[in-house]
């Protein structure tokens, strides 16, 4: 598995023979280093609505004639701007490009339907994929699924913070984690040097891998 940070909570991960491209926010993002056109995905995941998620999402599925997987109430929206979408709800789960797609729960605002995460199975990992999201009882996804990668966001204000991610951790246990959703605006307050202190303090065995602009892991 590849995975490639693009921003805020955009990444191109390369998994069982498919690109996904999640949350695309390029265009307006003030950090991004990319363009649209650099894109080419088999897939996109987009967790809500908000301009910082959905982004360039249409733009790249119609250059590219990729789907976009969404939550319903955001399908709809996409569908009728001539988006090529497959829905699902919390819940549901998707057979997709050799991968497994879970829609799971996420405490946050949307205008379209609900904010979403996904959890995403390969016969050799499973990435759990926050979304924007503030504390919940994480131990369904951690029991039924037992991610070995997380990807959360740690900015506060709109999201949950360092500490807020420490929970989560607390109760998912993955081997690794990847924080997102920090800095792309000034008061997004959390930063990735405040977590690893809490992991460190709080002795968790779990490794973080701080991501920059456009570095890529492979795992």
């Amino acid at each position: 598995m590849k995975i490639t940070y693009i921003g805020h909570s955009c990444f191109v991960m390369e998994m069982s023979g498919t690109r996904i491209l999640t949350d695309p926010f390029i265009s307006k993002n003030p950090l991004a280093e990319a363009r649209v056109a650099d894109f080419s995905p088999d897939l996109i995941l987009v967790s809500h609505d908000h301009f910082d998620h959905v982004g360039d999402a249409e733009a790249i599925a119609k250059a590219n004639a990729c789907e976009v997987l969404c939550e319903k109430g955001l399908a709809q929206r996409l569908r009728s701007r001539g988006v090529d979408v497959i829905s699902g709800s919390v819940g549901d789960s998707v057979a997709l490009k050799g991968l497994e797609i879970n829609f799971v729960k996420a405490v946050h605002s949307s205008d379209s339907g609900v904010a979403v995460g996904f959890v995403i199975k390969t016969k050799e990992h499973t990435l759990y994929f926050a979304g924007d999201t503030d504390i919940f009882d994480s131990s369904k996804i951690a029991e039924k699924y037992m991610p070995d990668i997380a990807i959360l966001p740690i900015g506060g204000v709109y999201t949950i913070d360092p500490a807020g991610a420490l929970e989560f951790l607390r109760c998912l246990k993955p081997k690794i984690v990847i924080p997102m959703h920090y800095r792309t605006f000034e008061n997004l307050y959390g930063t990735p040097q405040e977590l690893e202190k809490l992991i460190s303090k709080e002795k968790l065995d779990i490794r973080q891998i701080t991501l920059n602009i456009n570095q890529t892991i492979e795992i």
